[in-house]
């Protein structure tokens, strides 16, 4: 059982609450473009928590602790002897509406996917018959 953090590919961690308790179990909480994950101090405790953002459906706040009702019915309450900033609970009430650049992978395409597929090659790759699909009236006599 590891407790360590590790961010997934293009994952970016946003902010990170210590002295955070989740079930009387202390351990520090990170906010990402992706999830919320809880890592106990102690490894004998219990796993790493890890909630997916799309997966909160709303969001409470109160000055030390932040309740998180989740779309498979479990709410997930964090306390903390620090105050969670406003920012985290914009974020997460953004989340939970839908309405946050939550899984921004931080690249862009280099190209126009479109230019870079060929019909032509598609076809030859699933092994349909090429010269019957071009029009070229030479091939065609």
């Amino acid at each position: 059982m590891t407790n360590r953090f590790e961010c997934y590919s293009g994952e970016a961690i946003f902010d990170e609450v210590h002295q955070t308790t989740f079930n009387s179990i202390q351990g520090t909480l990170f906010w990402t473009n992706f999830r919320i994950c809880f890592v106990p101090d102690k490894q004998t405790e219990c796993e790493n928590v890890n909630i997916p953002l799309m997966t909160c459906l709303k969001v409470n706040q109160e000055k030390n602790s932040v309740v998180l009702w989740l779309k498979d019915f479990r709410i997930v309450k964090f306390e903390s002897v620090n105050e969670f900033t406003d920012s985290m609970f914009r974020f997460l009430r953004n989340t939970s509406l839908g309405i946050s650049p939550a899984f921004q992978l931080g690249t862009t395409p280099s190209e126009n996917g479109w230019i870079s597929y060929s019909a032509i090659d598609e076809f030859k790759r699933l092994g349909v018959c090429v010269d019957t699909l071009t029009n070229d009236p030479k091939k065609n006599n």
